[in-house]
């Protein structure tokens, strides 16, 4: 429960960084709401620990973007190596961290030896701990799903439509909610060209190549809490959909 609330302020930071006023207070609103995010809160699963260690990575590298600063370069490497080693499904915010370095410095960041050390220093810890954790899963048959159980697409996932079914269930009645996707198609509209609506949409591509990766648990009913990943940036597209109506509509001088 501390490390969702620690997540409530790690995405106010997130939402003020990225949005105006309104648009950060609704999707803050939207955030705290979220009925994958109050289930998360008070059950003994690692998700609250790995939604603060992620959220605060996703701040701490778009800050780093922009001014280089060594201080955030450390916070966002460490946060999300931490994130990986709660939960390997934290490693999708690495391609949101390789979208948004592309969209904003272009190839050439490719050739910097900090990217590079980036990656290495985020995966490697996981990496070893994940390799150690599997040797007692072959020795006592102790797991909670990684080794024994198969999460990987395959090609019956497409011919199947209980898989789509599952997700967009999920993702549409626990994450979203209808009146969000309206939100989100505004965000879309009218503020295209807003960087929050870019990074959320890159953030959102990288959870949906995640979850149909696994889409064998992430379909699943009993693998809802597994959608608490798509909750900050469906809350920051929201919350730039509040914010572009907000605009227009007080340009216009339109009282809704």
């Amino acid at each position: 429960y501390l490390f969702w609330l620690g997540s409530l302020g790690a995405f106010a930071v997130l939402a003020a960084f990225l949005l105006p006023r309104w648009g950060a207070e609704a999707a803050l609103l939207l955030f705290a709401l979220s009925p994958i995010g109050i289930r998360v809160a008070n059950s003994l699963q690692p998700e609250g620990l790995m939604l603060f260690c992620s959220v605060l990575a996703v701040y701490a590298f778009l800050r780093w973007m922009d001014d280089g600063s060594w201080r955030y370069y450390w916070t966002a490497l460490v946060a999300i190596a931490v994130a990986i080693l709660v939960k390997a499904n934290a490693a999708h915010i690495g391609l949101l961290f390789a979208a948004a370095l592309l969209h904003q410095r272009g190839l050439p960041a490719l050739r910097r030896w900090r990217t590079w050390a980036f990656a290495v220093g985020a995966l490697t810890p996981g990496i070893l701990w994940y390799a150690h954790a599997h040797r007692f899963w072959l020795t006592y048959g102790n797991s909670l799903g990684i080794s024994n159980e198969y999460h990987w697409i395959g090609w019956d996932s497409f011919t199947n439509p209980a898989f789509a079914d599952g997700l967009l269930r999920a993702e549409l009645f626990e994450v979203w909610m209808p009146s969000g996707v309206v939100l989100g198609l505004v965000a879309v509209a009218w503020s295209w060209s807003h960087r929050a609506v870019r990074y959320a949409l890159f953030w959102l591509a990288a959870v949906l190549i995640y979850y149909l990766l696994a889409v064998r648990t992430t379909a699943d009913r009993w693998a809802l809490y597994y959608h608490i990943a798509s909750v900050p940036p469906a809350a920051i597209l929201m919350g730039a959909g509040v914010a572009a109506m907000q605009e227009k509509l007080t340009r216009r001088r339109v009282v809704a």
